[in-house]
């Protein structure tokens, strides 16, 4: 995934999927197989729009929770 080859290693693992289907479809209960690439953001906790707004404290790190912790700002 970091070097940026996830591309090709899913197409081979499709490929190999694909050769499995077709010679014992049998096995495969839940239909044809397929390989799923990596989520394009991820993000433990991501802001949405709606809570970007007034969470940013320029001298302190920001985080989205201070808010809902009850910190108001001194200024």
């Amino acid at each position: 995934m970091f070097t940026g080859r996830y591309h090709e290693v899913a197409k081979q693992k499709q490929w190999a999927l694909d050769e499995r289907f077709k010679s014992n479809p049998e096995r495969f209960v839940r239909g044809k197989p397929s390989v799923q690439l990596p989520p394009k953001f991820v993000a433990i906790n991501p802001l949405t729009k709606e809570e970007n707004g007034g969470t940013v404290i320029s001298d302190r790190v920001n985080f989205p929770t201070l808010s809902a912790a009850g910190y108001v700002s001194g200024k």
